[in-house]
C-alpha cells in the first residue's frame, strides 16, 4: 500500500515564532538563542540549497550538532560546512556562467606562480617559507610553492589539469612538473583518471594512445614513491577508523568528533595503531608500546604525563611527547586526518552523511550523462570533478582551507553549467 503525504512548512513562519521564544531549560538564555540562531540559518540554507544533497548534508550536519556531538569542535566543524556550502549557493546562483574563463586563468596562473617559485626552494633562497625543524634537516629537500605540503600541490594539479587541456595544452608541462614534486601517487591518478576521462569524451584516439603510455609513466612513479610513501600506514588508520565508525555505523560518533576528540594514534618502527576515545586510551597505548620494545624510561616518562594530566593538565604534549621518543628512535603520531575524507565523513556523520556525499555525487555524473558530454566546457569541469573524487579517496582537500576554497568554486561552477544545459535541454 502507497500512501503520498503533501507537507508544506513555511520555515520563514516558524523562524519568527521561535526566535524570540526559544529556550532551553536551565542555560544562559542569550548564549542558547544565539546558538539557536546560528544553527537554523543554517537549517535554512540547507533545505533551499541549490543541491538538494548538499543541502540534506548540511541540515544532517545540524542535526548532528544538536544531537550527538554540541561541542566547540563540532560547532566549528559545522560552521565550516556551512559556509563552504554557501559560497557554493552563492557561486551557482550569482556567477554568470558565460565569464568563467577568466576564472579558469586564475586558477591556473596560480599553479603557474607555485611551479615558478619552487626555484627559489630548490636553492634554498626562498625568502618567505622557512624550514620548521631546523635541528633535523638544514636544507629544503621537498618543494611544495605555498601550499605547505608537496602532496597539497599535487592534489591542485589534479583539480586544475583538465582546464589546461581544454585552454592550453602548451601548459600541461607545468602541470608534470607539479606532479612531479608533489610525491603524492593519489594526485597521479586523479590527473591520470581525469586525463583519460577527458579524452574519452573529446578524442577517443589520443584516449587509447595515452592510456598506454600514462600507465606506464604512472606505474614507475608509483614504484618510486612506494619506497618513501605511507600506503601501509595509512592502510592501518583506515582500518582503525572504520572499526570505530562501524561501532555507531548510522548516525556516526558526531560532527568533528575524528581528529579533536578521538583520533588515530601510531607508534613507529612498529607501525601499530590504535583509535584512541580518550587521552588515558593514548597514553596506555604508547606506554606499553615504549615498555614492548624494550624503553623502559621511555614507558616510565608516559607514567609521569599520566600523572600529570590527572592532577588537572588537560593538555597532551604530543610534540614534546614526539621529540623525547624520536631521541630513542621511535615516534609517535596523531592522524588529525584520516587522509580519506569519505571515511573520516562516515565515522563522523554515519551512513546518513556518507550516503548524502555518494548520491550527490551519483546526482552530478548522472545529469552530466544526461546533458554535458557533447560540450567542451561540461566534459572538463566533470574530469575535474572526477579528479577531486580520487584526490579525496587519499587524502583530505575539504579538511584544508587553501584547498578547500578552488574546490569549492570548481564544483559550484560545475553545478551552475548544468542547471544552465538542463535548461536548454527543456527549451
Amino acid at each position: 500500500m502507497v500512501k503520498a503525504l503533501n507537507l508544506k512548512i513555511d520555515w520563514l513562519f516558524w523562524f519568527i515564532l521561535l526566535m524570540p521564544t526559544f529556550y532551553v531549560f536551565n542555560t544562559p538564555l542569550r548564549e542558547i538563542q544565539a546558538n539557536f540562531f546560528q544553527v537554523a540559518v543554517m537549517v535554512m540554507v540547507g533545505l533551499f540549497c541549490v543541491n538538494r544533497y548538499l543541502g540534506a548534508f548540511l541540515v544532517w550536519s545540524a542535526c548532528s550538532y544538536i544531537f550527538i556531538n554540541h561541542d566547540g569542535y563540532g560547532l566549528v566543524t559545522l560552521q565550516n560546512t556551512f559556509f563552504g556550502i554557501l559560497l557554493y549557493q552563492f557561486i551557482v546562483l550569482y556567477s554568470r556562467p558565460s565569464g568563467y574563463k577568466k576564472y579558469l586563468w586564475a586558477l591556473i596562473g596560480i599553479l603557474l606562480f607555485n611551479i615558478a617559485w619552487t626555484p627559489l626552494q630548490i636553492f634554498d633562497v626562498d625568502p618567505v617559507w622557512r624550514i620548521v625543524n631546523l635541528d633535523k634537516i638544514q636544507v629544503m629537500t621537498e618543494y611544495q610553492g605555498w601550499f605547505a605540503l608537496p602532496a597539497f600541490l599535487g592534489n591542485y594539479v589534479a583539480l586544475v589539469l583538465p582546464f589546461i587541456l581544454a585552454m592550453c595544452v602548451w601548459l600541461v608541462p607545468f602541470a608534470l612538473i607539479g606532479l612531479w614534486f608533489s610525491k603524492s601517487t593519489f594526485s597521479v591518478v586523479a590527473a591520470v583518471g581525469a586525463t583519460l576521462f577527458f579524452f574519452w569524451f573529446k578524442k577517443r584516439i589520443l584516449f587509447w594512445a595515452l592510456l598506454i603510455i600514462l600507465a606506464v609513466a604512472s606505474a614507475f612513479y608509483i614504484r618510486t614513491d612506494l619506497k618513501t610513501g605511507q600506503f601501509g600506514r595509512r592502510l592501518k588508520c583506515w582500518h582503525s577508523t572504520l572499526h570505530g565508525a562501524f561501532q555507531k555505523q548510522f548516525f556516526g560518533n558526531g560532527i568533528g568528533m575524528y581528529g579533536n576528540n578521538i583520533m588515530v594514534v601510531e607508534v613507529t618502527p612498529t607501525h601499530n595503531t590504535l583509535l584512541a576515545r580518550h587521552p588515558i586510551q593514548l597514553f596506555e597505548f604508547i606506554h606499553n608500546e615504549a615498555a614492548e620494545s624494550g624503553k623502559p624510561q621511555l614507558a616510565d616518562y608516559i607514567k609521569e604525563k599520566v600523572k600529570d594530566f590527572q592532577r588537572g593538565n588537560p593538555t597532551v604534549p604530543m610534540a614534546e611527547i614526539s621529540n623525547v621518543f624520536q631521541k630513542e628512535n621511535m615516534d609517535v603520531m596523531v592522524w588529525k586526518e584520516t587522509h580519506n575524507d569519505f571515511i573520516q565523513t562516515f565515522f563522523n556523520l554515519g551512513l546518513v552523511g556518507l550516503g548524502l556525499i555518494i548520491l550527490y555525487i551519483c546526482n552530478i555524473f548522472r545529469r552530466f550523462w544526461k546533458v554535458g558530454t557533447k560540450s567542451t566546457v561540461n566534459v572538463m569541469f566533470a574530469s575535474s570533478f572526477l579528479a577531486i573524487i580520487i584526490i579525496t579517496m587519499g587524502h583530505f582537500p575539504f579538511q584544508v582551507a587553501r584547498l578547500a576554497g578552488p574546490f569549492i568554486v570548481v564544483l559550484a561552477m560545475y553545478e551552475g553549467f548544468l542547471i544552465q544545459a538542463e535548461k536548454q535541454l527543456e527549451i
